[in-house]
């Protein structure tokens, strides 16, 4: 199978025509600054002698040692490579070759300081930097194809936390889907760090790192094999200290590789039982487009159902969703309400149960519009097998000041809300009902969006929304009901 990642094709690796054999595990270490390791080495700790390290630029391997040669900064063109001793992955090695003395240990070093998704890691074949870690792990597996792919470990998240956090998560589910469809290890295990804690590293305060951690944490909601470094140990986590405000000390570098080590065995065993019945699955506000995109297929099995709700607004037209098609089944389309304000806003519901599991890590999504909108939000939710939608569950309402939706069936269970507001001066937040899943600016007249999910205790519900200032154009929320 060929995968297309820009000019060169990368051939995916036979791991499916040989079984791993124990004795040589592959270690995937991605990431940016933190990953690197700004704090110097501690040499009075070496790596373990079962340890190995790939050369990203000889594509050769040599028993592991400081400094690690990371990945270079623009790839195929510079030779500005940067060097970091790599505590983090040195002392997670150190804790993986204790408890297997016998076996081998290759470390694959992709990581480069000050990187995020919007500009380098993307998955979808324009991200330079995650096709040079796809081009290095495409090498040692050629090198090794009986090779066990043991982890992916992260560390990442603070160049995108003033940059494109709105979709960091949607940006780190594609490429954890992909990488394991890529190489035949779809019980891959994840771990991933986030920026350091507020108290301690004063750099990384602010609503954008916020929702990046947020995001960050909201990953083992969404896929299988997946553990976040935090919920391993909160309390060790948020003691760490910080060398300069944004990165790791030394002794602090040493603690978050025996964390994640330890958040191996907790992604190992976190697996589709472990997904709750319902969670967000993928939001984009027009990042990928309005018409059709791949989604991960986010452990999607027969009997499951996708549920669409969008917002969109353009000056005129009816910008709502007259059709969707999900994983190439023909959505019902459940609600469609045009309002007009300073903006008409458009607000629909769709919804899909999947009558197979997908084939691959994704699924295809069509949607078919009214009118395209020239600003909006689209997310989609995952609702396990069993849990329905019923006829009334259904809500929307368009306002410049509270919105409010009242949900009259469905009940008692959960109500999933998607709130839009769209400001020529200033970005609109949110308050009211629900628990936020992910928020923040959208990239057209200063719009602002939540996606939000509620439990009630039974009988008719009352979701209310209160943007934090009024809006000079529009304002909508659009709610259903499942249980």
């Amino acid at each position: 199978m060929i995968f297309d990642f820009g000019p060169t094709p990368y051939v995916q690796s036979p791991l499916e025509s040989a079984p791993p054999v124990p004795g040589t595990s592959v270690l995937l270490a991605f990431g940016q600054s933190n990953m690197v390791d700004q704090s110097g080495d501690d040499g009075a700790v070496p790596w373990p002698a079962n340890a190995q390290l790939l050369d990203p630029q000889t594509l050769t391997y040599a028993v592991a040692a400081a400094p690690v040669k990371w990945l270079e900064s623009i790839p195929n063109i510079s030779s500005n490579w940067q060097n970091g001793p790599g505590q983090l992955v040195k002392h997670f090695a150190i804790d993986w070759c204790a408890a297997h003395p016998n076996d081998t240990l290759i470390v694959v070093p992709a990581a480069r300081g000050g990187t995020g998704f919007q500009g380098e890691w993307i998955a979808d074949g324009n991200g330079r930097l995650y096709n040079e870690m796809i081009r290095l792990l495409d090498q040692v597996f050629a090198d090794h194809p009986n090779a066990d792919f043991l982890a992916m470990l992260a560390q990442h998240g603070e160049a995108d936390g003033a940059d494109g956090n709105r979709v960091y998560q949607w940006c780190a589910t594609e490429m954890i889907t992909k990488i394991r469809d890529r190489y035949n290890a779809p019980k891959l295990p994840v771990v991933w760090g986030e920026p350091g804690p507020v108290t301690q590293f004063g750099t990384t305060a602010g609503a954008g790192y916020d929702a990046v951690r947020a995001q960050i944490r909201a990953l083992p909601t969404q896929l299988s094999y997946v553990a976040t470094v935090r919920e391993e140990d909160s309390t060790t986590f948020d003691a760490l200290t910080a060398l300069d405000g944004l990165h790791f000390n030394q002794a602090s570098q040493k603690v978050l590789g025996d964390l994640h080590y330890a958040a191996l065995t907790t992604a190992q065993g976190h697996t589709e039982a472990n997904l709750p019945d319902v969670a967000l699955i993928w939001q984009t506000v027009g990042e990928h487009g309005w018409l059709s995109y791949d989604i991960p297929a986010m452990d999607l099995e027969a009997g499951d159902t996708l549920v669409v709700l969008a917002a969109g607004h353009r000056s005129s037209g009816q910008p709502f969703i007259d059709a969707a098609t999900l994983g190439g089944e023909s959505a019902a389309v459940h609600l469609q309400e045009l309002s007009v304000l300073a903006r008409r806003i458009g607000l629909s519901v769709a919804s899909v149960t999947l009558s197979a599991a997908p084939t691959g890590g994704t699924i295809p999504i069509a949607l078919t519009w009214r009118s395209i909108p020239a600003g909006g939000g689209v997310s989609i939710w995952r609702v396990k097998g069993g849990t329905t939608l019923t006829p009334g569950s259904f809500g929307h309402d368009a306002n410049l000041g509270p919105l409010a939706v009242d949900l009259t069936a469905g009940l008692p269970g959960m109500a999933l809300t998607l709130a839009y507001a769209v400001d020529t001066a200033q970005n609109i937040t949110f308050s009211g009902n629900g628990t936020f899943v992910v928020e923040g600016p959208c990239n057209t007249n200063a719009a602002y969006f939540t996606s939000r999910h509620s439990t009630h205790a039974g009988g008719t519900a009352t979701l209310m929304l209160t943007p934090s200032a009024t809006p000079d154009r529009v304002c909508g929320m659009v709610a259903v009901a499942v249980g």
